[in-house]
């Protein structure tokens, strides 16, 4: 799915270079950010599904470091390059680089066994324990724990049958609709699905409205401050000081999952951007001397703390569900990102034109509705990636996560093949 989502990046990025109208320029701009979406999903589930659980926050947190070195490399090549067509080609090129890596990327162990391709998980899990110097068990003892973890959900059996009444065709429609609405039919499912889709959609809607805000910003210091001279003016500047400052975003996430967890970090960087953005809000209202600086520092805080939750969901919705269900709960994910990410702008431009702190507004309230949300989700620390074969009854607890003890119906790789903790991952201790 990464090499075709890249693939198709590149084409549809010359194609928008010589675009003759802004209706095409806008269809095209749209299918690059969906097969962007479909290039991260890919990139970020496989990371996720590949480590051990001890690095699971470090590889989630670092996966979007170049990220943000690619976000402050955007408006200096903006900067650059002043003609938009080709500005639209220099975007695509590193992608040519990206398509060489993926000709090595293998695919997700965990995802071959849920399939049951056991001989190529067996073939790609050899290569890894091979370069990090660690013995596997006989082949025969990992095909078996592969058996096991590939065990079918308790859904499937509802779906074959129905498959056998309705005919293959129906069938297949019936299936592809289940898996759809799977994560809002089972009741464990339910209402994790319900607060990661608010989370995914209001992280993104604070993220974009604080990053594409440098009009409302520079309004407030030109209107309220008369500070025509505020690094907000520029928004070459604004953009670049917004990716600079995502680097620290997500170093200071990566100890914060280690010592603390996905919940408590998730519902003190909401808190603490609810506070940050009510901050700018105040400000803008009293229009204090010399309140310029401070309405830029609160704002781009508020940018630090809320790239890290935006982040955090990505790793918080990845741990939340097997691996049967992943993919589709990160592709709701992204899919609900996208409306968050979409509604930003016209909130920044439409509620900012009726009254300038109306965004700051809206997004520090919804920022406070996503920390009670929270509250709502278990904890995933030390916890692996099961495979439960009926997830809506299986209870984990962060200590027996610790003990890599698995409860209920959950199934341990560990407890069917001595020696093969992780079958994803060879080599953790």
């Amino acid at each position: 799915m990464v090499l075709i989502s890249s693939t198709f990046y590149i084409l549809s990025s010359f194609i928008i270079a010589v675009s003759p109208n802004v209706e095409s320029y806008i269809f095209f701009k749209g299918i690059i950010t969906m097969i962007d979406a479909g290039t991260f999903l890919g990139l970020f589930v496989f990371v996720m599904e590949t480590c051990a659980t001890k690095y699971r926050a470090a590889a989630g947190t670092l996966f979007e470091i170049p990220r943000a070195l690619g976000y402050m490399a955007v408006p200096g090549l903006a900067y650059l390059v002043r003609t938009w067509r080709l500005l639209q080609v220099a975007y695509a090129i590193p992608s040519f680089l990206g398509i060489l890596f993926f000709v090595w990327l293998p695919e997700s162990p965990r995802w071959l066994i849920v399939k049951g391709r056991h001989q190529e998980a067996l073939k790609v899990i050899t290569q890894v324990a091979k370069v990090n110097g660690k013995t596997l068990p006989p082949d025969h003892q990992v095909l078996a724990a592969m058996k096991v973890i590939g065990q079918k959900t308790v859904l499937q059996p509802v779906v074959e049958e129905e498959g056998k009444r309705t005919g293959r065709v129906l069938s297949r429609a019936v299936q592809a609709i289940r898996r759809l609405f799977i994560l809002f039919i089972l009741p464990e499912f339910r209402v994790r699905t319900l607060v990661v889709i608010y989370c995914s959609c209001s992280a993104s809607m604070v993220y974009y409205g604080l990053a594409l805000n440098a009009n409302n910003i520079n309004a407030v210091s030109s209107q309220y401050f008369f500070c025509p001279n505020s690094p907000s003016t520029d928004p070459y500047m604004y953009v670049f000081l917004g990716g600079l400052l995502e680097v620290p975003s997500y170093l200071l996430l990566w100890p914060a999952l280690i010592y603390i967890g996905r919940k408590k970090s998730l519902l003190a960087l909401y808190f603490l951007c609810g506070i940050f953005i009510f901050l700018v809000m105040t400000l803008i209202l009293l229009e204090p001397a010399g309140g310029e600086w401070a309405v830029v520092i609160f704002s781009q805080s508020g940018k630090v703390v809320i790239t890290a939750a935006y982040q955090l969901v990505a790793i918080y919705t990845a741990e939340l569900y097997p691996t049967k269900y992943r993919s589709l709960a990160m592709g709701l994910n992204g899919a609900f990102s996208m409306i968050g990410a979409m509604a930003s702008p016209y909130i920044n431009d439409i509620l900012g034109m009726k009254q300038v702190w109306g965004p700051s507004a809206l997004f520090g309230s919804v920022s406070f509705v996503a920390v009670a949300l929270t509250l709502l989700l278990p904890e995933t620390r030390h916890l692996d990636l099961s495979e439960p074969t009926n997830f809506s009854t299986t209870k984990v607890t962060e200590e027996e996560g610790k003990k890599n003890v698995s409860t209920n119906n959950s199934v341990s790789t560990k407890e069917t093949t001595k020696g093969v903790t992780n079958v994803s991952y060879v080599g953790e201790d």
